[in-house]
């Protein structure tokens, strides 16, 4: 199935610890594109080339990168997910991983006012060597953090043969079917508690 225009499109990055699934839901709007129309199976295939080394960054070597999978959802209906595969890529951080509801957080921010108009994105499985003796996020932690962050909260572009297509990151507002576009984020220097870890995909 092809991009169009002004399609909303949740990414949703799936990360593995101990057979425990933990997802990020990111979501975008299509704001751009040349040459031919690209299709939401080439959009997952590039976002995982891209997304899987920035989260093998943030991951205990005990965690795992498994993929992840795009979807629309606007224009109604909604798209099934398209699932590029699995990389079952470890984390890079030495060391054991913390409690598994323990988080690094990244707050998406708008133009906006107000809670309706910011999000948060908990980034799962981190390694006890990420924790500084305060018990706080140390700065190396903090610095891949950002890394994710500016990646995923930017415009991001995916090109193929003689196209390209790019998407712009957005709060989606589920109950009253809009968006608003993020205008930036920022990392959380302490840990955050996410107590909901699906076993399943997102519907």
């Amino acid at each position: 199935m092809d991009i169009a225009a002004g399609d909303v499109i949740q990414v949703a990055c799936l990360c593995r610890q101990n057979l425990r699934d933990a997802y990020n839901l990111w979501d975008y709007v299509m704001v751009a594109q040349a040459g031919a129309a690209t299709s939401y199976e080439e959009l997952a295939t590039g976002l995982k080339a891209a997304v899987g080394p920035l989260y093998q960054q943030v991951l205990s070597e005990n965690a795992e990168f498994i993929g992840l999978t795009t979807k629309r959802l606007n224009p109604l209906p909604v798209s099934v997910a398209f699932d590029p595969g699995a990389s079952n890529t470890p984390g890079l951080i030495t060391g054991d991983g913390m409690s598994r509801q323990t988080c690094g957080a990244l707050t998406k921010l708008t133009q906006l006012g107000g809670k309706a108009f910011r999000g948060r994105a908990y980034i799962p499985y981190p390694s006890e060597s990420a924790n500084d003796a305060d018990g706080n996020p140390t700065a190396g932690y903090k610095v891949n953090l950002g890394n994710l962050g500016a990646f995923m909260m930017a415009p991001i572009t995916i090109t193929g043969t003689g196209k390209s297509v790019t998407i712009a990151p957005a709060i989606w507002h589920k109950a009253t079917r809009t968006y608003t576009l993020t205008t930036g984020y920022r990392v959380n220097p302490y840990w955050i508690t996410q107590r909901r870890r699906a076993r399943t995909r997102p519907s």
